[in-house]
């Protein structure tokens, strides 16, 4: 039988090692490659390729061809030793350079955080409130203000808020309507603030409650304190909560009371005036310099009504010390009553 294994040569042009290889079909055409089992445990595939001639006088290339001289298998393990060198120094390479990037974040982190660390210290240290000054005019001392504002804790310059503080000194301090809170570094507070007067007074719950034009209740006051201020009797309160807006159980009352005392605050009546009795909706009473009972009736055309009482005062009948009931109900004629037994009271 002839021997099909390929005839094979070196580079070099010498005989090198008889090594089964892996010829085509050249019967079928099919070029698909039979390998043994010998073949695919040793094969390795060679950059070169290798010409051979075939039973048939073809010349068949190769892609695997096995030179096993002891030259080309030193060479193979050079080549895989380099390789594997290489291979290493990429590894390492690539660890040390984690390594280096990992120390720099570290340190980055470090030096942060000391910074972070000496700051709050520092603020902690060197922020604190120690001094508030209160521009504006009031009537609080300065102590009720600061401890309306809480500042007398001493919070750190930065760390209260000046919306909580401006709330709390609005509930504590009512008569304050407008407050503004300036920082100064490194520990001063400048609370600037404006103050409404109270117009008014009414007995809330059993109390007297001091009450601005705006109907913003302010605090309780005592009998001496009512002195000089106008007093509202009005009918059942909804709400009456110190530095907040007055409202009235009715809604109709409550309209009626806002628009009365819109009309009496630009009229000169109200520097005569010492008590508006807004009890009953088609009876609005009000007394003039606890002499003269005004009595306006239905809230119909109340704006004319409030012009024609403070004309009817400047007449030189009401100079006298007598007391009179002034009936303003029908705005045509107005009538006067001289009566030295009317109660104010009722």
């Amino acid at each position: 039988m002839p021997d099909k294994r390929a005839s094979v040569q070196n580079n070099n042009g010498t005989p090198g090692a008889r090594r089964p290889v892996k010829r085509p079909d050249y019967a079928t055409g099919n070029e698909n490659w039979n390998t043994s089992a010998y073949e695919k445990s040793v094969k390795t595939e060679h950059t070169d390729t290798t010409a051979y001639k075939s039973e048939k006088g073809r010349t068949v290339t190769s892609p695997y061809y096995f030179d096993n001289t002891a030259a080309a298998l030193r060479e193979r393990r050079i080549k895989r030793a380099g390789e594997r060198r290489t291979q290493m120094r990429k590894t390492l390479g690539s660890r040390s350079r984690r390594a280096v990037a990992v120390r720099r974040i570290l340190s980055l982190l470090i030096i942060i955080g000391l910074f972070i660390g000496a700051g709050a210290t520092s603020y902690k240290l060197f922020f604190v409130v120690s001094a508030v000054s209160i521009n504006g005019e009031t009537s609080y001392t300065e102590e009720e203000i600061v401890k309306a504002t809480g500042l007398d804790s001493k919070p750190n310059l930065y760390s209260f808020s000046s919306k909580d503080a401006l709330r709390a000194l609005s509930f504590f301090c009512p008569r304050i309507t407008e407050a503004k809170i300036d920082r100064t570094m490194p520990d001063k507070v400048t609370i600037t603030v404006t103050e409404e007067k109270p117009a008014y007074y009414a007995e809330i719950y059993g109390d007297l409650f001091a009450i601005s034009e705006s109907l913003k209740v302010m605090d309780k006051i005592s009998p001496a304190e009512a002195e000089g201020l106008i007093r509202l009797r009005l009918q059942d309160v909804a709400s009456a909560v110190s530095g907040s807006r007055l409202t009235l159980v009715s809604e109709r009352a409550q309209v009626f009371l806002e628009e009365a005392l819109s009309y009496i605050s630009t009229s000169p009546l109200k520097s005569k005036l010492t008590q508006i009795d807004l009890r009953n909706d088609f009876n609005t009473v009000m007394i003039a310099e606890d002499k003269f009972k005004l009595v306006f009736g239905t809230q119909e055309d109340f704006e004319i009504k409030v012009r024609l009482a403070a004309a009817t005062l400047e007449d030189e009948m009401f100079k006298t010390g007598s007391r009179a009931l002034v009936n303003l109900q029908d705005t045509s004629k107005t009538s006067v009553i001289i009566d030295n037994q009317l109660d104010f009271d009722k």
